[in-house]
């Protein structure tokens, strides 16, 4: 399947599969495509696999194909809906996206949260300067013991108070479990500790 044929289908997981669409998607973003309307950026990013969005997002944003607004819209939900998105995009490309568009809750402009708040993330020692925390311990109780989730060794609870400068960004309602809240923030000055106890 190519891209025009694409557009035409009503979108579907499947064709995340479709090596051919995927290529058509990147080639198109990366080195054709001019400015267009939103709403056609939107039908390409539905077909387009969540490991690719970030890729995507960025180069159509640097080339100018869609504006800034059209980026915050969507820039949340492609660093929550790919598995990986420290490793896929590098932090100093994620954090000037963010920037860019400005602090936003699922997408939509907010305005950043009042005070500092204490965050939590479970991951491996290596990894606890990457953007994604929670408020929640709770939820980072739930990824810390979840089998199979994590690498050996995540059991690991990290906590961090962030001020209000260091809050990027904030998925809630665009998450698929509706339990978690994700704060996506700039780590590289936060003063990171080990959790101890429940």
């Amino acid at each position: 399947m190519i891209l025009p044929e694409a557009l035409t289908s009503d979108a579907s997981p499947r064709m995340w599969r479709d090596k051919e669409l995927q290529r058509d998607i990147h080639r198109y973003i990366t080195r054709q495509a001019l400015a267009m309307r939103p709403d056609i950026f939107a039908m390409i990013l539905d077909r387009t696999g969540p490991d690719q969005l970030p890729t995507i997002l960025w180069h159509a944003w640097r080339r100018h194909i869609i504006p800034t607004d059209a980026l915050g819209e969507h820039l949340g939900m492609a660093f929550a809906h790919c598995a990986r998105p420290d490793e896929l995009l590098s932090q100093q490309r994620w954090l000037t996206l963010f920037h860019a568009v400005g602090f936003r809750i699922d997408g939509e402009p907010a305005d950043r949260p009042a005070q500092p708040t204490r965050l939590y993330r479970a991951c491996l020692p290596q990894h606890t300067r990457r953007m994604s925390w929670t408020p929640d311990l709770h939820v980072a109780h739930a990824y810390a013991t979840a089998e199979g989730h994590h690498q050996p060794g995540a059991g690991r609870i990290y906590t961090t108070i962030a001020d209000p400068q260091h809050v990027l960004g904030i998925n809630d309602q665009v998450l698929d479990n509706p339990d978690e809240t994700e704060w996506i923030v700039d780590p590289r000055h936060l003063d990171i500790t080990q959790h101890e106890g429940n």
